[in-house]
C-alpha cells in the first residue's frame, strides 16, 4: 500500500471489513413507470459499518433509489470509491430515477422492516418491525 499523507495513515489503520448480505425481493417499476426500472431488495448488514447498506450497493453499481450522497451525482466517490462494476445499472437510467425522486420530493428508500437488538441499559432484547412505505 502507498501511503503518502498523515490522513492515509489513519485511514489505513481505521479500515475495517464489511459485508452485506442481499436477496432479490421484486422486480417493479418506480411510481409505476415502466420507463423507470427498480429492484427491491433485503439488505442485511452483517458488520454494521456506517453507510455501509449505501456503500455497497454504489459499489457493485446499483446505488439505492434518492442516495444523494452514494447515488448518481451524489457528493461521494461514484460507485463507492472503486472502479464500475461490469454490472453497473446504465448511468442515464440513473440519473432519470434521482431525478424522479427529486420531482416527487421523496427521500432516500430505505427501511428497517425489522430491527433487533439488545437493549443497552436492561440487556433485554428487543425487536421491532414495519412494512416499507414505499
Amino acid at each position: 500500500m502507498f501511503v503518502n499523507t498523515i490522513s492515509h495513515i489513519v485511514l489505513y489503520l481505521f479500515l475495517q471489513n464489511s459485508l452485506t448480505l442481499y436477496s432479490v425481493i421484486n422486480r417493479e417499476y418506480l411510481f409505476g413507470n415502466e420507463k423507470l426500472p427498480v429492484t427491491r431488495v433485503t439488505l442485511t448488514s452483517m458488520s454494521g459499518r456506517t453507510h455501509q447498506l449505501n456503500v455497497h450497493c454504489a459499489a457493485f453499481g446499483h446505488p439505492i433509489v434518492g442516495d444523494q450522497t452514494y447515488g448518481i451525482n451524489g457528493r461521494a466517490a461514484p460507485n463507492g470509491g472503486i472502479e464500475a462494476a461490469k454490472t453497473s445499472a446504465n448511468e442515464d437510467l440513473q440519473r432519470q430515477i434521482a431525478d424522479a425522486v427529486a420531482s416527487a420530493g421523496k427521500d432516500t428508500c430505505v427501511h428497517a422492516t425489522h430491527i433487533q437488538f439488545r437493549h443497552p441499559i436492561t440487556k433485554e432484547s428487543v425487536e421491532f418491525s414495519s412494512p416499507a412505505p414505499f
